[in-house]
């Protein structure tokens, strides 16, 4: 088809010609309503970018029991790890084989501070370990943004 006939037919339906492919011969060219694509375009791109910012609120959790080896707990943090760098928040929850109602249990805290540690690039926490029932307890990790990442570099120069 030549380019008068592409343009007539253009006029006839009230359409635009949109090139699809330009770089082979001869040159593939498509009828469209062009506010239409545009709009459909926009459209598209604010889904995605909702789309994006809603993924941080997905949340995931991960449980440990209080004597956890040493091979299991390096398994967990890389699973924690990816949902962190995935930007999903996780839940930790630990389980402790008895009653701790009265006072906190110290090897519990020993164990968040140890995941603490093995996460501190990757997350930090949101809420302190807190008691849920008689033998559980829960705290949650939240990714590190970039954006505070870099305000704190800035301030530094």
């Amino acid at each position: 088809m030549s380019k008068e006939e592409a343009f007539s037919i253009s006029k006839e339906r009230d359409l635009d010609l949109m090139i699809v492919n330009s770089s082979i011969k001869p040159i593939v060219i498509k009828l469209v309503n062009y506010q239409a694509f545009v709009q459909e375009q926009q459209k598209l791109e604010y889904k995605s970018s909702k789309r994006e910012k809603n993924k941080g609120n997905k949340m995931k959790s991960i449980a440990l029991k209080l004597k956890i080896d040493q091979h299991d707990l390096e398994w967990k943090m890389k699973k924690m790890k990816e949902w962190l760098l995935g930007g999903d928040r996780v839940q930790l929850i630990i389980k402790t084989p008895f009653d701790t109602t009265e006072v906190k249990s110290p090897v519990a805290d020993n164990l968040l501070n140890r995941i603490k540690e093995l996460l501190k690039d990757e997350g930090k926490t949101i809420e302190p370990l807190k008691g849920v029932n008689k033998t559980q307890y829960t705290c949650i990790f939240s990714p590190i943004t970039k954006k505070s990442n870099d305000k704190s570099e800035e301030k530094s120069y």
